[in-house]
């Protein structure tokens, strides 16, 4: 499954509204160096991979691991420490074996131990925090082998509460845990194996995972798009303790230039769908909810069916992720931004180009007035 085409159409919010009104609490910024600028990286890659078949006669992915190559990861950080960010989040899904569930990870996954050091090391001597995700959406849940296809029994939440506590101990006890939980609706089921749980069921698992993150002594922190398709449903169910990330990937990041973009597309209704999805951050906003909007350089549907390309958005979006928020988030609320990079860390050519939004994003958070 391809990650941001499982969206398509049913948003019922009223996208005409008006987006991006100026703060009118006229509240000072945060310094830019006291907010959370995280990079995005994978691990493993099982979240990526919907629930598609096949899995192995132990339910591992079958050829999607490659596996960690340290002497690119470290080339990787240096490129991020250029970029003056502060944050990595890890996706660890299937890329690390699991001291309390060993049957998750493929055989070429790094070790708990191995990993622990690793992220010491980038903490201590590299000055970056290190924070793990982990998705327990279930269109990204292949990662979690025999355990995705048991999802809300008392097996699957024994084991959500194992490969939570065994992060936590390998991240070094983290502030926050990223759990995921995004593009779970009824919509795009177009995987070889479904699971989608709505309404209760899936407030109650949602549930489950934060206070078992809360347990252990983080924050519980997820993605937010839940919130597209109803959000008095999200504000009334989401425990307001759990750090918000949006996710928006078009350049366009005003009402006018979603019109705009929508009419070069000549798609209206993937206008009306991107409108609502840029107002995630004022209803985030008036939940009480804290934010870390995130941005990518994914060449997303309104974009490409413009006619741009992944350069065009990667200079403008995260950017223009920022400017909005400064704009719509109260500074008290805003505790930072992320980049979300959708690949492993093994040394592609082109990480260098992926990385050249953080500075922008920099710059446009110290230029953005409130």
């Amino acid at each position: 499954m391809n990650r941001r085409e499982f969206i398509s159409g049913g948003l019922t919010m009223a996208a005409a509204t008006a987006v991006g009104a100026t703060n009118p609490l006229k509240a000072p910024k945060t310094p830019i160096d006291k907010l959370i600028w995280g990079v995005r990286c994978q691990l493993g890659v099982g979240d990526q991979c919907g629930a598609r078949t096949p899995l192995d006669p132990k339910y591992h992915l079958t050829g999607e691991l490659r596996a960690f190559n340290e002497a690119d990861f470290w080339k990787w950080i240096d490129l991020v420490k250029a970029t003056d960010a502060n944050t990595i989040v890890m996706a660890v899904m299937e890329g690390m074996k699991y001291p309390r569930r060993p049957d998750i990870a493929p055989d070429n996954a790094i070790e708990a131990g191995r990993l622990h050091d690793i992220l010491k090391r980038v903490r201590e001597e590299h000055g970056l925090a290190t924070i793990p995700e982990l998705n327990f959406s279930t269109p990204h849940g292949a990662w979690f082998g025999v355990y995705s296809r048991m999802v809300s029994s008392p097996t699957y939440y024994k084991a959500v509460e194992d490969v939570l506590a065994d992060v936590y101990d390998v991240f070094g006890h983290p502030k926050y845990i990223q759990y995921g939980m995004d593009e779970e609706s009824n919509e795009g089921l177009n995987a070889s194996y479904n699971v989608v749980r709505l309404k209760d069921v899936y407030w109650h698992d949602n549930r489950h995972v934060v206070e078992t993150i809360e347990r252990l002594g983080a924050q519980a922190w997820c993605y937010s798009d839940k919130i597209w398709w109803g959000a008095k449903e999200f504000c009334d169910n989401m425990p307001k303790s759990v750090l918000q990330s949006n996710w928006y990937y078009s350049s366009a990041c005003t009402v006018d230039e979603i019109r705009a973009l929508a009419a070069k597309a000549k798609d209206k209704h993937l206008g009306d769908l991107f409108c609502g999805y840029l107002r995630a951050f004022e209803q985030l906003e008036a939940g009480g909810f804290e934010q870390i909007p995130t941005g990518s350089y994914w060449l997303d549907r309104l974009d490409k069916a413009a006619g741009y390309d992944c350069k065009y958005v990667a200079e403008r979006n995260f950017p223009n992720v920022v400017r909005h928020a400064v704009r719509t988030v109260d500074p008290k609320r805003l505790k930072g931004f992320l980049l979300a990079l959708w690949a492993q860390t093994n040394g592609p050519a082109w990480w260098k180009e992926r990385l050249t939004p953080v500075p922008l994003a920099r710059q446009a958070y110290g230029d953005a007035e409130t």
